[in-house]
Formats: structure tokens, C-alpha cells, sequence
């Protein structure tokens, strides 16, 4: 892409494109009442009165191990208006150069699963049916929300990928309604639940997701599979951390294994908020295991080498990222790194991206600072890279700025609870 130049300061000037892989919106639950139909309502309105009486006697976040200072300011931050009003999430991320999102939900969406296994309403389990009906009033909502700029917001869709014939028509829908963000990536069955994902059955799923260009997403703590953790014990976020990377990750491994990736060479597939510094590790990890003695059937049949697949089909939102993050970039693969901000969560960068990114990327390459801030994501979404580029002339940081080195980190109760500042490899 040209550089754009200002005559009074030369390249310099340039205004980088950035994109955030990862970001978050949903309303409160009640406010998908609108997309609820008629035969799922009474069951809707019995969950969201137990989903209220739990609001009522519950802190959530201390509940899970959090600090009271950093649950209160995840309220305040994480569930405002800009995950639920597109104009003002529109001028949040315009404050902080971001001109392109990806965007994740921000809580539970009606008959989800995932919540009740971290915070038990009293509510019998949802049905397969349930589950679909409510992955569809997410997504209408996630459309009509993303319709107010649709060359910039892209959602993610949500499926039941134990019902593969819904999951399709799901998919085909979200790609031709807006929800260009591809889909929520579930987790592998631990306890055979479904199929595991070499199975056939999902053939016509891995078929759509490449033929409408929709990424397999996996997020943070989101593919962690039903069980119950300690729920009001100080342990329960400490799990969750611990074990996200291994159950967010195993997709790469499934899909490479069982020839997924070998019969869809067109497929995507994104690790969100989960850091970075687990890639290199994990990708010698599996080169270890293919060329070992017990590797020889495997070598025979598979197309690549596990870094050649990391190269061909996967990305990873590097969210909030580190100093020591950026540096390895080249390990991990300079053209899979995707920048996330995590909007408008407490651990992520907003609202001081430009502050975290000059911490960050100051003295890199610029070549290098423009595949990681958006010139990636363009690769792996389907980002309009003019309209992008338009936009980044208007509202992106200038190459000068994210270039100078930050003397001193923001004030402020987001920079010191946040991970926008880490200097380590991992959560710190």
C-alpha cells in the first residue's frame, strides 16, 4: 500500500491503518427481547427474571476471584454504552485510531450454556433447539447493530456446532447479512458430547466457513468445555486463565492432524486475547511430534509441516500486546500477528491505545508495525482496504507518533488494573 506523505513532514506523517481483532458488544440480556420469537419468549422470560434475581444478590467479577476495585471498574467500563450503542462505539474507537473491528459478544446471549456453567441460575440445561434459537436473536442483534458502519464493525457469528445443518444456513446468513467477522469457534468435545472435529459431519461447515470466507474464531476463555468451576471461590479465575490456552488451542492441532486444513486449504483460523507467546512454543511442540518415530503414518499423509499450516491458515488477535510479544514476532510469524484492543474491557488498551502502542511498537520497523496493526487482518477478514485506508487518513495514528518511545505510563485506574503496560510474555 503507497504511503501517504505530508509535505511538510514526509513520511513520517503517514497515518497507520489500524484494525482491532478483538473487540465486544451485546446488550443487557433483556435488550434481546426485540429478536426473541414468539414459541421461545416464555422461556426467555424465565431466564432473564433469574438472570436478574442473580444480578441482585451477586458480584459477579468477585465472585470469579476478581479484585472489588477491578470488578466496579468492569461494570462501569466494560458494560457502557459503547457495547451496546454503535455511534458510540463508533467515536470511542475513533478517539483511539481504530478504524476496523472485529467484534466479539460481551456476555451471554439467551439459552447459553457457557453461562450457566459459570454462574448456576437454577435453570434446566437448554435444548439443542434453545441453544439455535438462541444463537439466532444474537446474531439479529449483532447485525443490526453492525449496520449503522458496515464497512467497519464486523461481528461474529454464533452457531451450535451440535446442530451442523442450522450451523450452515447460520453461516450463509451472517456472511450475507453483515456478520463479516466470521464465527465463534466452541470448543473440542472433551467428553464426546458431539463428534470430534475430524468427524464428516461437520464437512459441509468447514465447506461454508471457506467458501464465504468466514473465520473459525476462538476466544480468550470461550472454548473452556462444561464443568462446573469453583463458582465464589478465589480460584475460579485462576482456572479459567490457566486452562483457556490449552482448551483454546486445540482446534490447531485437531484441525492439522485430521486433515481438515489438507481438504480446506482456504480456511481461517483466529486465536483471540490469548496472548502470543504460547505459538512458537506449541508450533515446536508439534514439528517434535510429526517427525518423531511415532510420527512416520502422519508424515506420510499430511500435506505440510505444522508451521506450514500456522503459515497458510492461522492468524492470532494478539490483544493488549507486550513489549516482549512484539519482539517475537518473527517467531511467531510476522504476517499472523493481528493487534487487539480488547474494547472496552478493563484488561485491554482503551482508552489509551495510542499510549499502549507507543509502549509497545516504538522503534520497529514500520513495515512491520503496519502488518501487525492492519494489513494482517485485511488478509484474514474481508475489510475493504480502500474504505480502510480512507478512514485511517482521517482517524489513525501517524507513523511519528506511534514511533516515539512512552516516558510514562497513563494514571489512571485502566492503565494500573489493565494488561495495556505488561512488559512480560504472559499476563504480566
Amino acid at each position: 500500500m503507497a504511503i501517504q506523505t505530508d509535505e511538510r513532514s514526509g513520511p513520517a506523517a503517514e497515518r497507520l491503518m489500524m484494525i482491532s481483532s478483538d473487540t465486544h458488544a451485546s446488550p443487557p440480556i433483556e435488550g434481546f427481547a426485540d429478536y426473541v420469537e414468539q414459541k421461545d419468549m416464555a422461556a426467555f422470560e424465565a431466564e432473564l427474571e433469574a438472570r436478574q434475581a442473580f444480578r441482585d444478590h451477586s458480584s459477579v467479577g468477585k465472585a470469579q476471584g476478581k479484585s472489588e476495585e477491578m470488578n466496579t471498574l468492569q461494570q462501569e467500563q466494560g458494560m457502557g454504552p459503547g457495547t451496546r450503542d454503535p455511534d458510540v462505539k463508533a467515536r470511542h474507537e475513533e478517539a483511539d485510531g481504530v478504524v476496523g473491528c472485529v467484534i466479539f459478544p460481551n456476555g451471554p446471549r439467551p439459552f447459553s450454556p457457557e453461562y450457566r456453567e459459570r454462574a448456576p441460575l437454577g435453570l434446566p440445561a437448554p435444548s439443542i433447539a434453545q441453544r439455535v434459537a438462541g444463537a439466532r436473536i444474537y446474531n439479529r442483534w449483532m447485525a443490526d447493530f453492525c449496520s449503522s458502519y458496515p464497512d467497519r464493525f464486523f461481528g461474529i457469528a454464533q452457531i451450535e456446532i451440535e446442530d451442523v445443518d442450522s450451523a450452515v444456513k447460520e453461516v450463509k446468513w451472517a456472511a450475507e447479512n453483515g456478520l463479516r467477522g466470521g464465527i465463534a469457534f466452541p470448543g473440542v468435545a472433551p467428553s464426546g458430547e458431539y463428534p470430534g472435529l475430524h468427524d464428516e459431519v461437520y464437512e459441509p461447515l468447514w465447506s461454508v466457513c471457506e467458501e464465504y470466507n468466514m473465520p473459525l474464531n476462538t476466544h480468550g476463555v470461550d472454548s473452556i468445555p462444561a464443568q462446573h468451576y469453583p463458582f465464589g471461590h478465589v480460584a475460579n479465575i485462576l482456572l479459567t486463565l490457566t486452562e483457556a490456552f490449552f482448551f483454546s488451542t486445540r482446534h490447531l492441532w485437531w484441525l492439522m492432524w485430521t486433515g481438515v486444513f489438507d481438504r480446506h486449504p482456504g480456511l481461517k483460523l483466529t486465536f483471540a486475547e490469548l496472548l502470543a507467546d504460547w505459538i512458537p512454543r506449541t508450533l515446536g511442540d508439534l514439528e517434535s511430534t510429526l517427525n518423531s518415530n511415532l510420527g512416520a503414518q502422519g508424515r506420510a499423509v499430511l500435506e505440510l509441516t505444522p508451521t506450514e499450516y500456522w503459515q497458510r491458515h492461522c492468524f492470532v488477535g494478539a490483544s493488549f500486546m507486550s513489549r516482549t510479544e512484539a519482539n517475537a514476532r518473527h517467531d511467531v510469524g510476522l504476517d499472523s500477528v493481528m493487534w487487539g484492543s480488547d474494547y472496552p474491557h478493563v484488561e485491554g488498551t482503551w482508552p489509551h491505545t495510542r499510549e499502549s502502542l507507543r509502549n509497545t511498537l516504538a522503534g520497529l520497523p514500520v513495515e512491520d508495525i503496519r502488518k501487525m496493526l492492519g494489513e494482517n487482518a485485511l488478509r484474514c477478514y474481508s475489510f475493504d482496504p480502500d474504505k480502510m485506508r480512507a478512514l485511517a487518513d482521517q482517524f489513525g495514528p501517524t507513523i511519528d507518533e506511534i514511533s516515539t518511545p512512552l516516558e510514562e505510563i497513563p494514571d489512571s485506574p485502566q492503565a494500573r488494573l489493565g494488561m495495556a503496560f505488561r512488559e512480560g510474555d504472559h499476563w504480566t
